[in-house]
């Protein structure tokens, strides 16, 4: 195995610094025709759809989709939001961004870039996709995952399985989540690892990069925060 990785999570930048005094982050609403409904709508109330059907489906749709837009503010930055939120839907980045994943080689299995024409701008920006990796397919080691109990501050739980996991997930008074996340070795190879259940890691050699690029519009999300997880691996 090669230099161990650590790997983050961040989030569209709400830094009154950067962007001057706003009600949010820079994003761009995604305004395709029937991008929502047709192509990405949400999942349906029926117990027997299957997520991960799902999303071979979607990241065919993906593949060579021009998407158009607008932004909430009249500037765009290298790293704003995009909505309606999905959990496969990272940022909408500028080409500069789009440059140094290109030059990492991140992997086709990890990241779609879909080009976005956004109203009232020249350039083209991209928004970025990362499918959703199942906890079995991860490696999630759940003798060492620690989940918390979001009802109940301060209060920790060990599942020993996926079913035991997604049973107390289903219990109507109690709202778990994960607090650290432990998952295969194997996955050290990956520069993006979107965790079912869990969210969206960079590797810390893309961050890097993006520092030394200067791209600016991220925050790292920092422990204390109540979206703050670690990523460790067995």
């Amino acid at each position: 195995m090669g230099q161990l990785h650590k790997y983050y999570q961040i989030k569209a930048s709400w830094n009154e610094k950067l962007l001057g005094r706003r009600s949010g982050p820079q994003s761009v609403k995604i305004s395709t025709p029937g991008f929502f409904t047709d192509v990405y709508p949400l999942p349906p109330d029926d117990e027997s759809w299957d997520y991960f059907d799902f999303q071979k489906e979607l990241f065919t749709k993906l593949d060579g989709l021009q998407l158009s837009g607008k932004l909430d503010y009249k500037k765009p930055i290298d790293f704003m939001g995009a909505y309606y939120s999905r959990i496969t839907m990272i940022a909408c980045v500028s080409e500069k961004v789009k440059r140094i994943l290109e030059e990492l080689n991140v992997s086709r299995e990890e990241l779609t870039i879909c080009p976005i024409a956004l109203d009232g701008i020249s350039e083209t920006y991209y928004v970025l996709f990362s499918p959703v990796l199942s906890v079995k397919e991860l490696g999630l080691d759940f003798s060492r995952t620690l989940f918390k109990d979001d009802s109940e501050k301060g209060k920790l739980y060990h599942f020993s399985n996926e079913e035991e996991m997604l049973e107390n997930y289903n219990k109507e008074d109690i709202r778990y989540s994960y607090k650290n996340i432990v998952i295969s070795r194997n996955n050290l190879c990956r520069k993006i690892i979107n965790v079912q259940y869990g969210g969206i890691f960079f590797s810390d050699v893309i961050l890097d990069a993006f520092a030394e690029n200067g791209i600016v519009g991220y925050d790292y999300i920092r422990p204390g925060s109540y979206f703050y997880k670690e990523l460790d691996f067995s």
